[in-house]
């Protein structure tokens, strides 16, 4: 510790850690973020079908019923969606890493020969 290379390492040890924190965080947050963005958008899909089944009230009772089931069904098929395309994304992203790895993208130290 005479150079005062402890502190160093340390500090940057700390440093990498806090950023690793922060970006493994929003990566967790980014699948509740995006149910919270189907729920609000089904909000406004019941809004939208309420409001015009109340515009065309006098047309037909089936209509009506028909509106309301696709609008409520509307909210699961997002949510499905959207699960769907987060889990394609953090497969993609293993798929990446999983290739760089193999085909020799990442610095490896030569194969062992044995004499």
């Amino acid at each position: 510790d005479a150079l005062g290379c402890r502190e160093f390492f340390v500090g940057r040890h700390v440093s990498r850690c806090e950023r690793w924190s922060r970006l493994s965080a929003a990566c967790m947050s980014t699948t509740p973020l995006s149910q919270s963005w189907c729920h609000l958008m089904h909000l406004f899909v019941l809004l939208g079908t309420g409001l015009m089944t109340f515009s065309q009230a006098a047309e037909s009772a089936g209509l009506i019923a028909m509106y309301f089931s696709y609008a409520s069904l509307w909210g699961l098929f997002a949510m499905v969606t959207m699960g769907a395309i987060m889990n394609l994304l953090t497969n993609g992203a293993s798929l990446e890493r999983l290739l760089e790895y193999k085909l020799g993208a990442l610095p490896q130290e030569a194969a062992w020969v044995l004499p």
